[in-house]
């Protein structure tokens, strides 16, 4: 659990360390199951090591909560439940 590790630390902090975390995962994914990420990408026809490899590599991007409210918004009519709040 990471939450009380951090009860102190701001949103950016917080932000920063879900990031590394996911990328973490993402790099152990890669690095321990080679065999499994060949077998699903012919499978599906997808290069997984190289997605992700780019997600590793991205930088998440930051909203703060009144802009992905908006984008939400603009989209909502894609969603089954359109109730934005």
């Amino acid at each position: 659990m990471v939450e009380p590790e951090i009860a102190f630390a701001d949103a950016q902090f917080g932000m920063d360390l879900a990031e590394d975390l996911l990328k973490n995962v993402a790099q152990e994914v890669l690095k321990n199951t080679e065999k499994e990420l060949a077998f699903l990408s012919e499978k599906h026809n997808l290069d997984l090591p190289l997605r992700i490899n780019n997600f590793v590599k991205m930088k998440f991007t930051r909203l703060n909560y009144q802009t992905a409210l908006e984008m939400l918004e603009k989209e909502k009519q894609n969603f089954k439940n359109q109730n934005i709040e």
